[in-house]
């Protein structure tokens, strides 16, 4: 095949790719996005299928991801760089396993998905944006399965319609009714619900508790404001300060608390007591208040990196309040799948988020944040509210519905409805093991290989 038949491929790959994302939000062209590469790195050796495999990635993600040019501007270039190398890895290996078209197909879905899953969930850059299964739609899959599971599902498929053909061609019928199968599961989903209890979400950039509670107001004098106990979220860092250790802040906040009989829940820093003891650490922090009783405090388990967002946590629990237990992840907690799912074994029956997304990162960058908690609350059957800064604010029914959203770019509030939910679903049981058990078949047969080249070269 040549050399220019191959890039052609690659970029094919990646611009089908790019589409299934917002802002086109083409969710079936996932489904064989990645189909045109496999084609191209077909007999090669790991070192070609390796770059063009990077190649891949770092259009796709230079796509996608332009809006990080604005945060870090031509470094941008090495962050993309370092997400798609692991798509080139995937593509090394996956052209070093010479079995059946079965194994073949099972093995390079192990390897994708493992290596996807390292990235995203345990690599210090830990990015989970941009997957086949991010850019699916939430389905009945979800909550079995997961992302990483339908990503395994569409990489299957396309090493399958990418083998060579047989007389019987029963690995290309296998791999296309897959397809099908993914596709109807994403086109025929369930009805949105309705949910029995109010919240008021915020949506404010300035992080000033004053703004937030000037629009606090005018959302309860709201003719749609509940008259019913519910939910008032504020998004991360809506008091950009240390909230409970500052006395002005922790009186207004109090006395705003005490005033009403909704639950408070609000983004704020707080102390962080580190072994080090160094002073002036924080922990980026999600507070609930009612009737000024301090309910809880969840501390960010994920900071992003490359930012100073805070001393990382790693307790995920769930928060008693007079109207059900809650869980308060925050932000990027819930691009990761292990924060909602460790609140939910813990008994939190809806998902109440603050979330920060800063109005210079680009609407492109708030739309594609918003989908991942779709997928959680998928997941984990769970609904979930989420208030942003500057958007997308949003409630999510626990199939992943969108139920409401308002307006990104813009100071305002959401008024809607959540429920409580109870129950674990297979994938908060079982289902997440995937990722890791993928992660390991991936780590051994990288190790196997590795071996091989020694052993050979100390042959010689």
């Amino acid at each position: 095949m040549l050399i220019i038949y191959r890039l052609l491929l690659v970029i094919v790959s990646s611009g089908l790719a790019a589409l299934a994302f917002p802002p086109f939000s083409y969710w079936s062209l996932a489904l064989i996005a990645w189909i045109p590469l496999f084609i191209a790195i077909r007999g090669l050796n790991p070192r070609p299928a390796f770059y063009l495999g990077l190649l891949q990635g770092f259009c796709l993600y230079g796509l996608t991801l332009s809006w990080m040019w604005n945060i870090f501007s031509s470094t941008a270039i090495i962050l993309w760089l370092i997400v798609a190398v692991f798509v080139g890895i995937s593509c090394a290996l996956t052209v070093t396993l010479k079995c059946s078209v079965y194994w073949k197909s099972t093995l390079a879905a192990f390897v994708w998905v493992g290596a996807e899953f390292f990235r995203s969930e345990i690599y210090m850059l830990h990015f989970p944006w941009m997957t086949p299964g991010v850019a699916m739609q939430p389905s009945w899959l979800s909550p079995l399965i997961g992302v990483y599971g339908v990503s395994f599902l569409i990489i299957f498929s396309a090493i399958l319609l990418t083998s060579a053909p047989n007389r019987k061609n029963v690995p290309h019928y296998l791999g296309t009714t897959i397809l099908i199968m993914l596709f109807f599961s994403g086109t025929y989903r369930s009805a949105p619900q309705q949910g029995d209890i109010p919240i008021i979400a915020i949506q404010n950039e300035t992080g000033s508790h004053l703004d937030s509670l000037e629009l606090t107001q005018q959302a309860l004098a709201d003719k749609d404001a509940p008259a019913t106990q519910g939910f008032i979220l504020w998004p991360e860092l809506a008091v950009n300060a240390r909230a409970l250790d500052v006395p002005y802040l922790r009186e207004d906040l109090y006395t705003f608390s005490s005033a009403t009989h909704h639950v408070f829940v609000f983004g704020a820093y707080t102390n962080a007591d580190t072994p080090s003891k160094r002073e002036g650490l924080n922990y980026n922090s999600a507070i609930s208040l009612h009737r000024s009783n301090l309910l809880g405090v969840h501390h960010k388990n994920r900071p992003v990196p490359l930012f100073n967002d805070g001393v990382q946590h790693d307790i995920a629990k769930s928060i008693p309040t007079p109207i059900g237990n809650i869980g308060t992840p925050i932000c990027f907690d819930c691009d990761h799948e292990p924060i909602i799912r460790r609140m939910v074994a813990d008994g939190a029956q809806a998902i109440i988020v603050p979330s920060l997304d800063a109005e210079h990162w680009t609407e492109r960058q708030h739309h594609q944040h918003a989908e991942l908690f779709r997928h959680r609350a998928a997941e984990n059957k769970r609904w979930i509210a989420v208030a942003a800064s500057s958007g997308v604010t949003q409630i999510i029914d626990p199939h992943g519905n969108r139920i409401s959203s308002i307006p990104v770019m813009t100071k305002g509030y959401l008024i809607g409805k959540v429920s409580l939910t109870d129950g674990r679903t297979f994938y908060n049981r079982y289902g997440w093991m995937i990722g890791y058990i993928c992660m390991a078949v991936t780590a051994l047969l990288l190790l196997q290989r590795i071996l091989s080249h020694f052993i050979s070269v100390f042959r010689k």
